[in-house]
């Protein structure tokens, strides 16, 4: 029963997701005829993931890969389609890469890095390693919280590798 439900709730998020394809999609087309597309940066995202059975899990606040990645998709005029990376990013990220896309000027220090030079260039030299941490009372980990470290593809001591540890001293 347990997979059923899992497998029910996951087909009807891809459902829904169906409907902000169609919505994007129907933004691009009224974009274009407007010639305002070559002019506008299109940025989906998410919060993060979400466990629909993975690790006998659902939810989403436990610090595996699946919970740890935020889907991100960013369409700015002046870059290459269709570029892919690995690099990490955050979502404070989100707010310089913004500002500068739109020059614009940012009227406080931002806590993240603009993701503009990795529209340029999806190798360029970026940060190695993210920390992380959650403070909450999910029962879903029995209350626990955890720190955590995430390495990036470059980082030559662990690549892509996390370690975590809990309130309970679980490692």
């Amino acid at each position: 029963k347990d997979i059923q439900c899992s497998e029910s709730f996951w087909r009807t998020r891809l459902e829904a997701m169906k409907a902000v394809d169609d919505l994007v999609g129907a933004l691009a087309s009224d974009l274009e005829q407007k010639n305002e597309l070559s002019n506008t940066a299109i940025i989906l995202t998410s919060d993060n993931g979400y466990f629909f059975g993975e690790h006998r899990l659902t939810k989403k606040v436990v610090g595996y890969e699946e919970a740890m990645r935020h889907p991100l998709a960013i369409r700015a005029p002046g870059y290459p389609e269709g570029q892919v990376s690995s690099r990490l990013v955050l979502s404070t990220d989100l707010s310089p890469t913004i500002v500068q896309l739109a020059d614009a000027t940012n009227g406080i220090t931002p806590d993240g890095r603009s993701l503009v030079p990795l529209l340029a260039n999806p190798s360029a030299p970026w940060r190695l390693r993210v920390f992380g941490e959650y403070l909450g009372s999910a029962p879903e980990v029995g209350g626990r919280t955890f720190y955590l470290a995430r390495t990036g593809p470059d980082d030559s001591t662990a690549p892509n590798d996390s370690y975590i540890i809990w309130s309970d001293g679980t490692e």
